[in-house]
């Protein structure tokens, strides 16, 4: 009988030792910091922690932020980053990027639709497809002298680009860095050996970077159904360089 009572405690202080492991494993699982507040909604967002260091939790975020001086009126809430803090030296000559000759691309395309077009933004000398004009007073005196003779002959000049809608459907953008006359796959962009040392003797030129815009449209006529498509194979080709004063074309090919 004793033998058979001592075979029943030791499975019992088993079961007892098991049990004790189970529940130190169990709260080593979950930690020992438990959540406090309702169950987690439907949305399965997890219940509020409780907040440490005995603090409530409704001021515990703002108590550690530091202090400061409300901004004065007048001044502006926003400022920018320290230059000390912007040192990733191999891109900052090109900070702050090249989008923003999208603005000169705007500008350029809308002078072009104009009425009367023009070519705002030029930087001399520039290259009008194989045209080469080595200063303002050249690019001037050479249109004044087309309007002169359609002066003489009682003939009004039309703007032919106003008989479509100019749909636009991309444009590329290929970086060229400042001092290289290099333009690798030049013949992927629609481009002749003639464009490519037309390219290299601007580059000659203008030293600064040079951005590559690659522009593909539909020109639906507005007298027929008729769409003209300009395509990736033969893009519109515009080269802006960056001049202190922003950016300027230089060259443009179709």
């Amino acid at each position: 009988m004793n033998k058979l009572m001592m075979q029943v405690g030791g499975v019992v202080a088993a079961v007892t030792i098991f049990a004790l492991l189970a529940g130190i494993g169990y709260l080593t699982q979950i930690g020992l910091s438990q959540t406090f507040g309702p169950s987690a909604p439907e949305s399965n967002a997890p219940p509020r922690k409780q907040p440490s260091r005995n603090r409530a939790y409704s001021n515990w975020v703002d108590s550690n932020q530091p202090e400061r001086e409300p901004i004065p009126e007048g001044e502006s809430v926003w400022r920018d980053y320290p230059e000390e803090d912007l040192d990733y030296e191999p891109r900052l000559p090109n900070r702050p990027g090249n989008f923003q000759v999208l603005a000169a691309v705007a500008r350029f395309l809308e002078a072009q639709y104009a009425v009367e077009p023009d070519y705002p933004d030029l930087a001399f000398p520039c290259w009008d497809h194989a045209k080469k004009y080595d200063s303002v007073e050249d690019f001037e005196k050479y249109w004044e002298k087309l309007e002169a003779k359609d002066r003489e002959r009682g003939e009004h000049r039309t703007n032919t680009l106003r008989q479509y809608n100019v749909e636009l459907v991309m444009m590329s953008f290929v970086n060229i860095a400042a001092g290289s006359t290099e333009l690798p796959n030049f013949a992927s962009y629609g481009m002749s050996q003639t464009d490519l040392d037309r390219f290299v003797e601007m580059r000659v030129a203008h030293k600064e970077r040079c951005v590559l815009v690659l522009v593909t449209a539909d020109l639906e006529s507005l007298q027929s159904e008729k769409v003209e498509p300009i395509t990736a194979k033969d893009p519109l080709k515009l080269f802006f360089v960056k001049k202190p004063d922003g950016w300027k074309l230089t060259y443009l090919e179709d």
